[in-house]
């Protein structure tokens, strides 16, 4: 079950210097990486690599494992017509 802090209480932590800092540095390392595979051959394959991460994290929490399996399922049906 989710927690929820009231606002007040959400916005003191985040000001926090070290939320601040956490904040920034993962800005700026997303930044960087996305910048460096921009425009090259990699770009595709971390777009890829994105789009499995997602369907894991969608069938871990998201949908049951029947759906799962079914998209596991159809994704490499399509992958063996190709």
């Amino acid at each position: 079950m989710l927690l929820l802090l009231p606002y007040t209480e959400y916005l003191r932590r985040i000001v926090e210097p070290r939320n601040v800092a956490d904040i920034v540095f993962v800005f700026l390392l997303v930044y960087g990486v996305l910048k460096l595979l921009r425009g090259t051959r990699a770009a595709p394959m971390a777009a890829g690599i994105a789009v499995l991460v997602f369907f894991y994290w969608l069938s871990e929490n998201k949908i049951s494992p029947h759906w799962s399996s079914f998209l596991a399922m159809d994704s490499s049906t399509l992958a063996s017509r190709s």
